[in-house]
């Protein structure tokens, strides 16, 4: 089952639109991080700043004033036999956990 912190869901509540990126860990954990926030490029940047971090998919969203507007499935992190894209599987458990608009947009599908 996934889980998300109430500290990653508080990242969402910026007052302008922003680029997280995201991380499921091998323990179902949701992560998220603004893009370019401390040099983070990508995920893989995001990875190797970050030894503890044992990622099993990674995704991108686009929110503001806490809510998900857009859902990226492509991460370098993801099986490139799938298309490098988050299975739908996660993207609906995602969906379950996380605050999404009703017009959510989800890219990769």
């Amino acid at each position: 089952m996934l889980t998300v912190d109430q500290a990653t869901l508080d990242l969402l509540n910026t007052p302008h639109e922003a680029m997280f990126l995201g991380i499921i860990d091998a323990d179902e954990r949701v992560h998220l991080v603004e893009a370019s926030a401390r040099g983070i490029r990508g995920h893989s940047d995001w990875v190797r700043s970050d030894p503890e971090m044992h990622p099993r998919f990674g995704f991108s969203v686009t929110a503001c004033n806490g809510r998900v507007r857009d859902l990226y499935r492509a991460s370098i992190l993801n099986d490139p036999r799938n298309d490098a894209l988050l299975p739908a599987l996660m993207v609906q458990r995602l969906c379950e956990i996380l605050p999404v608009c009703d017009d959510l947009t989800v890219f990769g599908e």
